[in-house]
Order: C-alpha cells, then sequence, then structure tokens
C-alpha cells in the first residue's frame, strides 16, 4: 500500500526542480541574449583594431587619406578631392554604415531563432530577387502536418533597400525578445500549475 505523505513529498520535489528548470532556461535566454550583444560589441572592437593596425603598417602618405567609419576601412580621399566630392563621400559613409547595422540586427535575430526552439519556432528567410528578409514565428505547440491552421506570432516583410529599413529589424527584434521572454514565463507557469495538480491529485 503506497504512502500518501510519500507520494506528496516526491509530487513537491518535481514541482521544486520543474520550477528550478523553468527559471534556469529564463536566465539562459536572457544570458544568450547578453551574449549576443556581447559579440556583436567584441565584433566592432576587433575592426577597429585591424583598421587602426592596417594604417600603422601602410605609408604615411596613403594612410592619412584613408576613410573610417567606427573604426572600419571603407574607402579612400585623394588630395585633391573637392569639397562636393567630400560631401558625396559622407553620403557613402551613412550609407556604409546603416548597411552594416541592418546586417548585424539580422544576424542577432537569427541567434535569437536558433536559441530558444524550446519556447518558440523562428523562421527566417532572404529573397535576393527583390532584397527582402522575412521573419515569422510560431508557438512551439503548432503543428504543420497539412490541413492545420498556424497561428503566427509575427509575420514581417523587410524589404533591405527600404529608408526605415533599420527601424523596421529593430522593431522585430524587439517584439522576438518580448515574445521569447513571455513564452518563457508561461512555460514557467504551466510547469507550477502542473506540479501543484500533482501535489493536490
Amino acid at each position: 500500500m503506497s504512502d500518501p505523505n510519500l507520494t506528496a513529498q516526491e509530487a513537491l520535489k518535481m514541482a521544486r526542480e520543474a520550477n528550478a528548470i523553468a527559471k534556469q532556461l529564463n536566465e539562459e535566454t536572457k544570458e544568450q541574449i547578453a551574449a549576443t550583444r556581447n559579440m556583436h560589441d567584441e565584433m566592432l572592437l576587433n575592426q577597429r583594431r585591424i583598421s587602426f593596425a592596417l594604417c600603422k603598417l601602410l605609408p604615411k602618405q596613403i594612410s592619412d587619406n584613408i576613410v573610417l567609419a567606427n573604426g572600419t576601412v571603407i574607402g579612400f580621399v585623394e588630395n585633391d578631392s573637392s569639397p562636393e566630392q567630400l560631401v558625396g563621400m559622407n553620403n557613402d559613409i551613412a550609407g556604409a554604415l546603416k548597411s552594416r547595422d541592418v546586417f548585424d540586427i539580422i544576424h542577432a535575430i537569427n541567434v535569437l531563432a536558433m536559441a530558444n526552439t524550446d519556447v518558440i519556432h523562428v523562421f527566417t528567410s532572404f529573397s535576393g530577387h527583390v532584397d527582402k528578409f522575412n521573419v515569422h514565428a510560431n508557438a512551439t505547440d503548432t503543428c504543420y502536418q497539412e490541413g492545420h491552421p498556424h497561428i503566427s506570432l509575427i509575420n514581417e516583410n523587410v524589404w533591405l533597400d527600404g529608408e526605415d529599413t533599420l527601424e523596421k529589424l529593430l522593431s522585430i527584434e524587439t517584439q522576438l525578445t518580448e515574445l521569447i521572454i513571455e513564452a518563457r514565463e508561461e512555460a514557467e507557469a504551466k510547469a507550477k500549475a502542473k506540479a501543484k495538480a500533482e501535489v493536490d491529485a
């Protein structure tokens, strides 16, 4: 004959273990997001170091004419460049910065997608013929067999040659991060409720 007290103790132990696992997963998600940002910062720092080292190795006449954008070599200025040409180069610098930031955010979105498959299914794709980046996400309990409806949590298209590309990508990254946090909190709540039900049974 089973001891009901022993069963309750085992259920309570399982509840505590499930709660601990849910908290650990939540902390790991936060650490992964922080690690992604740290990797981004470290990459930029390494680019600056390499560019600085290259400037030191080049002859002075050449190194004086190098154009840097946040530590990255993006071009050269001739000694006889006119003010109008320099203004045009400033526009090129802005474009180069925008392109680099766009790629960094896309990389961060892909990292979030791959690191959180236990709480959310994120799909990303790029259409080269129209320069379009797509992000859509489903809940983990989505059935992908034919005939079953899919409820998208996110379904966004961003054209990389658009004027507001950077803002749209930042918005998607923010939405995705919030969905991941909500999904982890929901998973933690379900684990607690399940454990409590087992204790009360």
